[in-house]
């Protein structure tokens, strides 16, 4: 419903490809977006993501609020997923709040399942501008080739091991 000032959504859904997303709020022409939103199975490869440095894939199941004006929006989720492929490694568990704020990607904390493997990711990636990381991981039985694969790192030489400890990047 158009009231002549702002969009009153009841209840609509946002279609791609094989991706539903639930959407229930308001879009008002001077205070930007209200919204809701929620899906169960978005797959990431439906989706235009800023460029974080890394290759995502696999589908998350999201809750959140979108707020903000359209030309910088600020978009806080809680999401989920079992199947989460990052840089072509898996993680069977992967839950935790995500914001985008300003060209900023905030985890609060991010919390990764692999295996025996346990990584909580907190802190942030600033994209506006130069490009920079703040991020630290608390590793619980990870291992090294998981961590430098998280960041895309190759190395000429193979190298592993088990790791547990913080870890931070600046």
């Amino acid at each position: 419903r158009w009231d002549g000032i702002r969009l009153n959504i009841d209840q609509a859904s946002v279609r791609r490809r094989g991706s539903i997303i639930e959407v229930a709020g308001t879009i008002d022409r001077r205070a930007g977006f209200g919204l809701d939103i929620a899906s169960r199975a978005v797959d990431l490869r439906d989706l235009t993501l800023p460029p974080v440095g890394a290759t995502l894939d696999g589908r998350i199941e999201v809750s959140g609020r979108v707020t903000g004006q359209p030309s910088a929006p600020t978009i806080a989720l809680a999401a989920s997923s079992s199947d989460l492929i990052v840089n072509g490694i898996r993680f069977e568990g992967a839950s935790g709040r995500v914001r985008w704020e300003a060209g900023t990607l905030r985890f609060d904390p991010l919390q990764l399942r692999r295996g025996d493997e346990r990584y909580q990711i907190s802190g942030e990636i600033a994209l506006n501008g130069a490009p920079s990381l703040n991020l630290a991981a608390d590793v619980t039985d990870g291992r090294l080739s998981t961590l430098l694969g998280l960041g895309n790192v190759r190395l000429s030489l193979p190298l592993d091991g088990t790791v547990s400890g913080l870890a931070t990047i600046d």
